[in-house]
């Protein structure tokens, strides 16, 4: 059976995910930083993941954790590294983009801990002669700087979430690299807005206005680009930073 490992499998876009990835018959474990029994996991395990592991990405130790549990276990075929820190406007938010009092933790969770898995993960691929795939989700703010005009007024986003995303970007390339020989994939999608229920309407107002397609990504949109990044019959596919962004970082 196809099976497949999903950081942060607690979060929007696993949610959206995970239903589709089990109507391809994929068994689907997912690891994030709460308890087995939160609120957030249970609705995750409600979607049908098969397998919840605890697993705190920025503690190096848990990390390790996570991957002995697969020395005995057996490794996932696919690794979707999805978990990340992002920075989101809050009511009365005043952020002038240049915080860095959690760059330790920031660093950890969106450059190391993909970097880590990825590490061991591909070892045991190139071990066991198996045809991995792994998926890095990037973002358009590794390419482009985010717009502080769209935000409302007194936010402007972390610098360091277009920064790490940046590293993870070379790290899908560099990985790509060295890893083609064995017939191991390893690509990144970079996505824009995506829609949301929480989302400040004067916000969304002004981000779609700047989108050439003229609205925000609505979150079966990331599906496809996914699908044709897993696919068995994608053999030929690496390295490829994929830009799903309605035309946002063209103009």
């Amino acid at each position: 059976m196809k099976t497949i490992l999903i950081t942060g499998c607690n979060g929007n876009l696993a949610a959206t995910i995970i239903p589709v990835l089990l109507n391809l018959n994929f068994k689907i474990l997912g690891c994030d930083i709460h308890d087995s029994n939160s609120k957030e996991t249970l609705k995750t395990i409600k979607l049908g993941l098969n397998k919840y592991i605890k697993c705190n990405l920025s503690d190096e130790n848990e990390i390790m954790s996570l991957i002995n549990n697969f020395e005995h276990s057996g490794f996932p075929n696919y690794l979707i590294n999805n978990a990340a820190i992002d920075f989101v406007p809050k009511v009365n938010n005043e952020e002038d983009g240049l915080d860095i009092s959690n760059f330790d933790n920031v660093i950890k969770v969106n450059i190391k801990a993909p970097l880590i898995l990825s590490k061991y993960f591909i070892s045991n691929w190139k071990q066991k002669n198996t045809r991995g795939t792994i998926v890095n989700i990037s973002s358009i703010y590794s390419k482009i700087s985010p717009d502080p005009n769209l935000y409302q007024k007194g936010f402007v986003k972390n610098i360091l979430y277009g920064i790490t995303k940046s590293a993870l970007n070379s790290v899908t390339q560099q990985l790509a690299v060295l890893t083609a020989k064995n017939n191991i994939r390893v690509n990144a999608l970079l996505f824009s807005g995506i829609k949301s229920k929480h989302q400040n309407k004067d916000f969304v107002k002004k981000y779609q206005s700047r989108i050439p397609i003229g609205r925000l990504m609505n979150s079966h949109e990331i599906i496809e680009p996914l699908i044709f990044l897993i696919s068995e019959k994608n053999t030929y596919t690496t390295g490829l930073l994929l830009k799903i962004d309605g035309g946002y970082s063209l103009i």
